[in-house]
């Protein structure tokens, strides 16, 4: 049954990652300016940034999702807490996963951390068990994947490994490099 939900797991990772890459580039095509561009440090307009992001999450079907406040991760108790993850606002997808988006991302200092519970409000609720963490690249030019992980700064296996032991948010990096698969030295149960 273990090995059973880490596929499962898994697959549903690589299916959300491959829908919001797809959705991204379609915007990219329809505003006419690539995703690492989006903000623009030296010419960032929060508006239209804004606007771009709607654009994806209607190319993903997602709707306005009002969850429960106790369910945002506002405090450490609460079930979506996620390493300081703060939702500031959430969607359903037509799956049944839902998305946060912390609009004043982490350390990283971007406005594009989404995170996704990809069983909803079902538990256990926990980053890196269920929840698991994404970055659309809006503003890193050196990169030229729409989507990104939290913990770009580590670059070898066993430093993912090791981070997402410590540091759940970086848990999503560490499954994309095993090839979307939950090996079995993988630090949290599924």
């Amino acid at each position: 049954m273990s090995n059973y939900r880490k596929i499962e797991t898994a697959s549903k990772l690589k299916k959300f990652y491959s829908n919001l890459s797809n959705a991204v580039r379609l915007v990219e095509t329809e505003v006419g300016t690539p995703v690492n561009q989006w903000e623009n440090i030296d010419d960032f307009n929060y508006d239209e940034y804004l606007y771009n992001m709607e654009l994806v999450y209607q190319k993903l079907s997602a709707e306005k999702y009002d969850a429960p406040l106790s369910y945002l991760g506002d405090d450490e108790n609460a079930p979506m807490y996620c390493e300081g993850n703060i939702w500031m606002e959430t969607y359903l997808l037509p799956d049944g996963t839902i998305m946060g988006i912390e609009l004043f991302g982490g350390d990283e200092k971007d406005l594009d951390y989404i995170s996704i519970d990809i069983n909803g409000e079902k538990g256990p609720n926990v980053c890196g068990r269920d929840i698991f963490n994404f970055m659309v690249n809006t503003n890193d030019t050196s990169i030229q994947a729409p989507v990104r992980f939290a913990g770009s700064q580590y670059k070898t296996r066993e430093e993912k490994l090791q981070a997402c032991k410590t540091g759940n948010r970086y848990c999503t990096g560490l499954i994309a490099l095993d090839g979307w698969e939950i090996k079995n030295d993988y630090p949290h149960k599924i």
